[in-house]
């Protein structure tokens, strides 16, 4: 038997979802506390993306890094709207970014 609290918690959570008015409403549960190093390497990529919208140059080649930090790039790297790909091999690999149109600091980075 689920307690009353999940259940009463799961309803909201339904009712959210069926009700909401915004078609790509984007419902995010976050679960996990970010370690120190974690939020480093967040501030790290987020100082870098700023930096290069600012800027007049179209494309950033990252340094190689790791597959951790370079997944960290790409999702980061999405909510600038800019494209990215990783490009090199084994310990060369790294990700290189490019604007687009849309690409923008959102603002809850500012």
């Amino acid at each position: 038997m689920k307690c009353p609290k999940v259940l009463i918690a799961s309803e909201v959570f339904m009712q959210l979802i069926l009700h909401s008015n915004h078609k790509n409403r984007k419902i995010v549960i976050d679960d996990m506390e970010l370690s120190s190093s974690d939020q480093e390497l967040m501030t790290e990529i987020n100082v870098a993306l700023i930096s290069f919208i600012k800027s007049n140059e179209t494309h950033l080649q990252m340094d190689p890094m790791n597959s951790y930090r370079r997944r960290m790039v790409h999702k980061i790297g999405t909510e600038f709207k800019l494209t990215s790909e990783s490009t090199g091999e084994g310990d060369s690999r790294a990700v290189r970014l490019e604007k687009t149109n849309a690409s923008a600091i959102p603002e809850n980075v500012k």
